[in-house]
């Protein structure tokens, strides 16, 4: 696959969560279910950065996990939109 279909298509499914946490019973690590649940989603993003730098480089890995970042987003859309870019320069 490319990085973009990758990132755009990509889900790490509940079965892959549920081995996980298998493999985690087996070696005797502790398991809340709640806390688990909590992370659950950030538990998802985190495997695939760490996919997507296995695949490719750490580059990808940053480009997969910053989509989770408010304040990463908020600034590449103003750096790829140059109108908010220059309004952002001229009021300073």
């Amino acid at each position: 696959p490319t990085f973009q279909s990758f990132l755009d298509g990509f889900t790490i499914k509940d079965k892959i969560l549920e081995d996980m946490i298998a493999y985690a019973s087996e070696e005797d690590l502790a398991y809340n279910k709640e806390d688990f649940n909590v992370s659950r989603e950030h538990i998802r993003l985190v495997l695939k950065a760490y996919i997507a730098r296995d695949l490719w480089n750490s580059s990808e890995f940053y480009q997969v996990f910053n989509t989770s970042k408010p304040s990463v987003l908020k600034a590449i859309e103003v750096l790829d939109g140059q109108a908010i870019y220059q309004a952002l320069l001229e009021s300073k």
